[in-house]
Order: C-alpha cells, then structure tokens, then sequence
C-alpha cells in the first residue's frame, strides 16, 4: 500500500514538471514569434515610409519636368547644360536641364532637333531620375514625311503663327531699299565730286572707301570718315580740302577729271568690308568693279556734256542706261526721273556682307538677283518682290531670308552649310512659293502660299513645309522631313528622315513637342 502512495505521488510530481516545462516552452515559442512579428511590422514599416518618400520624390522629379517644359518656350537658354534650373518644394528640392547631344547614358541623340530634358527630385537620401525627349517642331516633322492628301498616321498638320516673319515684311517699305545707297550724280568740272544718295533707312559709312579711275589711267582711294547717310538724304564727296559737314566731305585729292579728254573715268563705294556697294563706268574706261555689284554694257557716254553725268531712275540695273549726261546739277536733290521711291530691281554679285548693313538688315522693296555672289552673315535679307539666287551664289548661313514674292534657288546655287546647326542654317520664308531647281539647301524652308517645286538634282537638307498647298519634289534629294498641307508628289527622288535645325528659342512659329514613348525613370 505504501508503494503504491510513493509511486502515485511520484507521477504527479513528474506530470507538473511537465506541464510547467510544456509551458514555459509554449512561452519562449510565442516570445520569439512575438519579436519576430514586431519586428516584422517596424520593417514593413519603414519599408511603407521608403515607399513613401520614394514616390514623393518621384513626384517632386515630374514637378522639375513640367517646370523644364514651361521654360522651352520661354527661356529655353537657362536649362541648356552646362546651365539648370533649381526648385524646392516642403522639404525636397529638384533640378531640371537640357543636353543638346547626349542622351542619360552619354549616348548621342539620333536628331539634332532632339533634345533630353532630365530632372532629378531629392528629398533627403532618396533621389529619383526622369527624362523626356524634346523636339523644337511639331509631329508631322519628326515623320520624315506628310502628305496632307494622304494621311495614314495619328500626326495632324501643325499650326503655324507667322507673326514674327509678317512682322519683319511689314518692315520692308512699300517702296525703296534700306540702307542701299547709290552714287547718284558725277561732276567733272571744278571741283570734280560725286554725290551719293540713300534710298532706305539710315546707315554708317564710316571706313566706307570711295575708289576712282582718273582720264590718265591712274587711280586712288579714300576712305570715309564717321558719318551717317541717314534715309532718303545726300552726301557729296568732293575733291581738294575743305571743312566737312553732314552733306559734303573734302578728301584733300585730286580726282583729276577732264571733261575734255577722250579717255573715261570710273568710280567704285565700297563698304567698311570691302564689298561693293555701286559702281560707274563711261565709255573710254575699261575698269572692272572688284566685286559686289556687277557692271553691264551699255557705258554712260563721255565726255559728260555740261560736265554732268546723274542717276535718271530709281532702277539700279548696274548699266549707263540708269544714267544720262548734261542737263543741270541738283545738290541735294533728287533728279528728273527719279522718285526716291527705290529701285524696282537689285542685282548683287562678288562678295557681300550683311554686317555692312544697318542691324545686319539688308531690306529691298523691289526685285533681287543674288548672280555668282557670296554671302556671309550673320543677318536678314528682307525682299518685297521676287528673290533669286543664281549663277553658283553662296550662303555661309546664320541668314534669315524673308520674301514677300517667289524665292528661286537655282544654277548651283547653295544656301546654308549645315541643317544639323542653327548657326550654319538658313531660316527662308516665302510669301508666294518657292522653286529650288538645281540648288542646295541647308535649314529650314516655309511658303505660306502657291506651290513649293524641288527638282532637277537639287538637294534639301533639313525641314520644308508649305502651309497652303502641296509639295513637288523630281529627280532630287531630301534629308530631314518634307510636310505639305496638300498633296506630297514624288518621284525619281530620295526622301530620308533627318537632323532638322534646332530652333528651340526662336519665334518661328512651331509648338515643340514630347516625342512619344520617350518618358523614362533611371
């Protein structure tokens, strides 16, 4: 019976331990999962609070980017590396920058017209990237091609402000060049002088060089002092001495005209660049102009009777049949025949300079011919009537053309040296269709009226748009993108997607846009 007590309080002191051992191990088992689970929630917490953080920072990036689109078209210079643009916002901050070239990666970008706006937001530790690609024209350029009768894409034809070119042809006067001026009269009696008369808005001629064939075949150059020509005024420029004023100067030379001899005499006004601004030449003289402005038969006749030979038109055709001899001199005035209402015509050839002319502005009311000539820039070439460029006559581009007739590109003629740079580009606009037969253009070509015509070898590089009809391109070559409102006709030609000028600052009149599919986070 004894053994039976022992044996029985035995087990229950060996089932208590247990059940306490059982117990405390259930204990530690929920500590453990108790710590594991607590610890659990602080890191999904702070993986919530990265979460967070990491999508504001995110937003404060989009915030740069749409800060960076807003100033394309305002202050497009202030976010072009190695610029860029900062902005806060409650505790974060971002920056916002254009690169011309590369890509995120370092990688050029496939158009120069493209370009990478990148942002980058911080708050705290977390930054976060993004970028969009950028194009200074609207969709149907960065097409290669638009047919506006045969439309097969999402692209819409762009719109188009022409205010700032409308502006600059409502600079050109309804009639008369600016800044052209002429030698207007030659008196070779006592003293001997020309008079020069300007057609169009003030100019200075200072470093100017009036050159002169003398009757003994010797001849001599004098160079101008500061002094301004303004519009529609008169400027002798006499032999001997005397004191100068604001409408005769003295160059201290003798000219040596006699009306008497049978040889010519000729005479030549240069610019501050050596280009040729107007030339003469009677008969009995052989002398060739240096440049610039041509000379064509016939020669005015000489002796001059009465000692004077005068401008009897406002046509300056570069011949003697702009001029007569005799009759009476007008000091300081017009002649009969003349109106001062500017040439009708302007031919220009040998080399030319638009740094010569007011605010780089060479305007013409009439008719131009650019013949075997060579233009440099920078500057705006602003014609009322038709405008031809012919005869193997070049461009060095950083040149707006503005014409309010017919812009004829031809003979092998080129405009531009590269539609990949603005600066190397030519910008033309034309109010009544343009024709590029056998010539070459680099930049950016717009007609807002009649037909645009590229043919016979000609080659287009860069943008071409003609906002009124269609677009005919024969046995040519275009590179960049060709968008017509009408029909797009092509044929024996080659048309390649390409660089367009950058015009990213300019009024030229486009909308830029966000090239589809280029948003990335990196």
């Amino acid at each position: 019976m004894i053994k039976i007590k022992t044996i029985s309080k035995k087990m229950g002191s060996e089932s208590g331990a247990l059940l306490m051992a059982t117990t405390f191990g259930i204990f530690i088992i929920l500590s453990l999962f108790a710590f594991y689970l607590s610890r659990l929630v602080i890191l999904e917490s702070r993986n919530s609070g990265f979460h967070a953080l990491d999508i504001k920072t995110r937003s404060l990036a989009l915030s740069g980017l749409e800060h960076g689109m807003q100033l394309t078209k305002t202050s497009y210079s202030s976010l072009v590396h190695p610029s860029v643009v900062s902005g806060n916002f409650n505790t974060g901050a971002y920056t916002v920058q254009v690169d011309k070239n590369n890509d995120e990666t370092g990688s050029s970008l496939p158009y120069s017209h493209y370009h990478l706006l990148k942002s980058t937001g911080t708050i705290g530790d977390v930054k976060r990237y993004v970028r969009i690609l950028i194009s200074s024209y609207p969709d149907a350029f960065n097409l290669g091609s638009f047919d506006g009768n045969n439309n097969t894409t999402n692209a819409i034809f762009p719109t188009f402000d022409d205010t700032y070119f409308q502006n600059l042809l409502g600079q050109i006067p309804e009639n008369g060049p600016s800044g052209h001026v002429v030698i207007n009269e030659v008196y070779t009696g006592a003293p001997d002088y020309i008079e020069l008369y300007n057609y169009g808005t003030s100019i200075n001629l200072n470093g100017w060089q009036w050159y002169w064939h003398d009757n003994r075949g010797y001849s001599n150059t004098y160079t101008l002092p500061n002094i301004t020509l303004n519009a529609g005024s008169f400027l002798k420029i006499s032999e001997n001495s005397g004191s100068n004023t604001n409408t005769v100067i003295y160059m201290g030379h003798n000219m040596m005209w006699t009306a008497s001899s049978s040889n010519g005499i000729a005479g030549e006004l240069r610019d501050n660049n050596n280009s040729v601004i107007d030339f003469f030449r009677t008969a009995g003289d052989n002398t060739n102009p240096t440049g610039g402005t041509g000379w064509g038969s016939p020669n005015i006749p000489y002796p001059v009777t009465n000692d004077v030979a005068r401008r009897i038109s406002d046509n300056d055709t570069n011949t003697g049949s702009d001029w007569a001899v005799g009759g009476s001199i007008t000091d300081n005035a017009l002649n009969p025949g003349q109106s001062g209402g500017g040439s009708s015509n302007d031919l220009i050839n040998g080399s030319w300079s638009l740094s010569s002319y007011d605010n780089n502005k060479y305007i013409f009311s009439g008719n131009v011919i650019f013949n075997n000539a060579t233009v440099t820039g920078p500057g705006k070439i602003m014609v009322g009537g038709n405008l031809t460029f012919e005869n193997t006559t070049t461009l060095t581009g950083n040149i707006e053309i503005i014409c309010g007739g017919t812009i004829t590109v031809t003979g092998g003629s080129r405009l531009g040296t590269n539609a990949s740079q603005l600066d190397q580009s030519v910008i033309m606009y034309s109010d009544s269709g343009l024709v590029i037969n056998n010539g070459t253009i680099y930049g950016l070509t717009i007609n807002k009226e009649s037909t645009i015509s590229v043919t016979n070898t000609s080659a287009v590089n860069g943008g071409v748009i003609n906002l009124s009809s269609g677009i005919s391109i024969n046995q040519s070559q275009v590179t960049g993108s060709v968008v017509a409102l009408a029909a797009l006709t092509v044929s024996n030609s080659t048309l390649s997607k390409g660089s367009l000028p950058p015009i990213y600052g300019k009024d030229y009149g486009f909308n830029p846009m966000v090239i589809p599919g280029s948003y990335l986070e990196y």
